[in-house]
């Protein structure tokens, strides 16, 4: 979602209304920041939120249980960003792990699933290379209007270029 100007204008509007009463409560200058952070990053997600990208066409081995996992992961590093309690971190190094497990397991069971089918129409060169981004499409001659007259032909086209070429030389 773009941001237009009166959600841009709201903002100040609600940090303006904001009392912060609640910042100088403590006299801790770390307690105080932490407190303004809080307060402003909540009216900043409030006003503009966080989107993402669906990017199902890519990612087809993301099942729910993953995002879900994903999402509880994202969780717990933001709650744990600033906590010293080493429970806390060893759950959340303890939940990377399992997720990265998952992640690993999930990408597995569909390649699996995209060669296995007898009437596969997609090439297993093309699995492989998925993953790597280096799949390549058919390569197309480009088309080239001179004179009115379409060129496809890759002879007619480089003929085409060395002309154009010469006559830019010569004058």
């Amino acid at each position: 979602m773009l941001a237009d100007n009166k959600t841009i204008m709201n903002f100040p509007t609600l940090l303006s209304k904001e009392t912060w009463k609640f910042v100088y409560i403590d006299t801790d200058p770390n307690i105080m920041f932490n407190s303004f952070l809080r307060t402003f990053v909540n009216i900043l997600r409030a006003i503009f939120p966080v989107t993402y990208k669906n990017m199902q066409d890519k990612n087809d081995w993301i099942t729910q249980k993953t995002k879900t996992s994903c999402k509880h992961k994202r969780n717990l590093n933001a709650f744990n960003k600033n906590s010293r309690d080493p429970k806390e971190k060893a759950h959340c190094i303890k939940h990377g792990k399992i997720l990265r497990k998952l992640i690993k397991q999930a990408k597995k069971e569909h390649y699996i699933r995209l060669t296995a089918k007898p009437n596969n129409k997609i090439k297993t060169g093309n699995v492989i290379k998925t993953p790597t981004g280096n799949v390549h499409s058919v390569e197309q001659v480009p088309t080239l209007f001179v004179n009115d007259e379409k060129l496809k032909d890759p002879t007619n086209l480089a003929n085409a270029f060395n002309n154009f070429s010469v006559t830019i030389m010569e004058n």
